[in-house]
């Protein structure tokens, strides 16, 4: 359970490289339990596999969230897939979109990219120090840059309209610390697992994935208790992708 409620403590910044790198300088300074890092100008964003995040200034979510969870460091993954129901249901809440999530970590609207989540780890002596959640929500940017225009969207562009930031910022917090507490009482996803798998936008999908040496396709079935995809295989039997090994996608693009 977090010492304070989330929100309460907040490193507010104009301009940050990364909000991710400076959650994780404080967690090296043992900052509380529960501080979020928000930004209205993140510069050197990074997400998943270390692709680059492109916004414009001032228009859109860039925010970490530093945790301290006694958790093995195998279970760390599984707090991108809490944070990714989290941030669906805060959506659904203040905008009235309905989005879904692409396994691990990515957000859609539209078949289009909304939001990057990237969940970091800081180790000591086998065992999890603490943990950064980092969330990029593409919120009131509308134009986008030819190389990601058709793959990428926004709430504003989706809605014809702008939104509060901050108030989508509290109701994602909000939403995700009971999501949160629930995990560290059972350090699984057994009872959230419905609800991801409602919302996965490849389950019941023709798949292509992309391992280290080898691609191929397979059929999604759904995420298990401990948040790795299940995939259906030509053969008939069914394989466990970890989030971190892999590459999914659409068979006809990236969803």
């Amino acid at each position: 359970m977090l010492r304070e409620e989330l929100g309460e403590l907040l490193d507010y910044h104009r301009e940050l490289d990364s909000t991710n790198k400076r959650a994780r300088d404080l967690g090296n300074r043992q900052a509380p339990d529960g501080m979020v890092v928000v930004t209205d100008v993140q510069t050197k964003g990074v997400g998943r596999r270390g692709r680059g995040w492109e916004g414009e200034p001032g228009k859109n979510i860039s925010m970490s969230v530093l945790l301290y969870p006694k958790i093995a460091p195998n279970e760390a993954p599984m707090l991108t897939l809490v944070m990714a129901l989290a941030v669906v249901k805060a959506i659904k809440k203040v905008t009235g979109i309905q989005t879904k999530i692409k396994w691990p970590n990515d957000i859609i609207a539209g078949h289009k990219k909304l939001c990057g989540i990237l969940t970091e780890m800081k180790m000591a002596e086998n065992q999890v120090k603490y943990v950064v959640i980092g969330v990029g929500l593409n919120t009131n940017q509308v134009e986008f840059s030819p190389e990601v225009k058709d793959k990428a969207t926004s709430l504003a562009k989706i809605k014809k309209q702008s939104f509060n930031k901050e108030e989508l910022i509290l109701e994602i917090l909000r939403t995700f610390e009971p999501y949160y507490n629930h995990f560290l009482e059972e350090l699984s996803l057994n009872s959230l697992k419905e609800e991801y798998n409602k919302l996965l936008i490849n389950k019941d999908k023709r798949l292509r994935i992309k391992e280290e040496y080898e691609e191929y396709e397979a059929y999604g079935i759904g995420i298990n208790d401990a948040g790795h995809l299940l995939v259906g295989l030509d053969n008939g039997t069914t394989k466990e992708l970890l989030a971190g090994e892999v590459s999914v996608r659409g068979l006809f693009g990236y969803v």
